[in-house]
């Protein structure tokens, strides 16, 4: 008896000292990449990547994976770099590929996923390692963007900004190319230090490799990004986002005709790096944009999207028809948790404040 309770305690002892072992390794440092300003238009976004301007960007490399094999190096070379000018971010990523016939890449609609390759990039505009963008693009051009806020745990794919990216399919691989104008992001002009990530996806391995290294445990990942550095002199773009509607129509009655009609609209204007201005005039709750449409022969899924205008606004997501939000479990959050004021001025027109929502968010 006295022999197993002698091993038990020295079992005890060993765990403990394997545990502040654990405890004390520090964590890894992530990697700093540095963008770099080139010429105002000297990219051209064709996914090629063989501009000039491109030769002076430093180009950054070491993939490692996170699925199936985690820690080890990815199992084909992936590079990146990034520049930006006065109106837009450039990021090029060349995804080598030792069997470039076996590259999968599906054609869908936007924002679907798909069985495919794909490059994905993440952008924390606040250095904050909570809210981040997504911009993901597969060898076939098919876009997916989105917001991401709880550090990840969370995810609205309903955001769509407007963006460009271009892609090339060759005998060594693809390349990506971006163009993401910076009036579609919402960040402190005077910060010069953002984060990034990127990954990358080999559908035929099932593996998932990223710039800077993500565990598998982890769900919040934006703590993981690489920094990203010397974002000099960025612009103070114009955010404005107009909506407008026309609705007219006539009716006949004893042979006498009356014409109606009505006009109004939303719109959004950008204040700062932290204040949207939001504002209604003469609203049409009557009119509901659903996209994509569902035709008779299809079974209803119960999650279409009602992509009420009025109703994001308030809410911070989409609403959904009889489902959830696709990352909300079950319940309706703001994008960054941040709360609004409704100011009534007059009839028609209502401007909302939102504290650092992203973009017109």
């Amino acid at each position: 008896m006295r022999r197993a309770v002698v091993f038990a305690a020295a079992l005890a002892a060993m765990c403990a000292r394997s545990a502040g072992a654990r405890a004390e390794e520090p964590a890894p440092t992530p990697p700093v990449l540095r963008a770099q300003r080139v010429p105002d238009h000297s990219i051209d976004v064709d996914g090629r990547g063989d501009d000039a301007a491109w030769r002076s960007v430093p180009h950054y490399d070491g993939f490692v994976q996170q699925r199936p094999l985690e820690g080890k190096p990815a199992s084909e070379p992936t590079t990146v770099a990034i520049a930006y000018d006065d109106d837009a971010l450039y990021v090029l990523v060349q995804a080598k590929d030792s069997r470039p016939k076996e590259i999968s890449a599906l054609l869908t609609r936007r924002d679907e996923a798909s069985s495919s390759d794909w490059i994905n990039l993440w952008l924390d505009t606040f250095d904050d390692g909570l809210n981040a963008y997504r911009f993901s693009v597969n060898p076939r051009g098919v876009k997916q963007d989105a917001r991401v806020y709880e550090g990840g745990e969370q995810e609205d794919v309903n955001w769509d900004a407007v963006w460009q990216a271009a892609t090339t399919v060759g005998a060594h691989g693809w390349t990506a190319e971006y163009r993401i104008p910076f009036s579609q992001l919402r960040y402190d002009p005077e910060r010069t230090r953002w984060r990034v990530q990127v990954g990358r996806v080999v559908q035929r391995a099932a593996e998932q490799s990223y710039l800077s290294p993500e565990p598998q445990s982890t769900t919040r990942f934006v703590h993981y990004f690489a920094a990203l550095s010397h974002l000099d002199h960025l612009p103070h773009p114009l955010r404005l986002e107009l909506n407008p509607y026309l609705r007219g129509g006539a009716t006949w009655n004893d042979g006498s005709r009356k014409w109606d009609g009505s006009a109004g609209g939303d719109g959004r204007v950008g204040i700062g790096p932290s204040l949207t201005l939001d504002f209604t005039i003469n609203p049409d709750f009557g009119q509901v944009e659903a996209d994509p449409s569902v035709t008779p022969s299809e079974k209803p899924s119960g999650k279409l999207a009602a992509r009420n205008k009025q109703q994001e606004r308030e809410h911070g997501t989409p609403a959904k028809l009889g489902g959830e939000t696709k990352g909300t479990r079950g319940r309706v959050r703001p994008i960054f948790d941040r709360f609004s004021v409704r100011i009534p001025v007059f009839l028609f027109l209502v401007p909302s404040c939102f504290l650092r929502d992203g973009l017109f968010g």
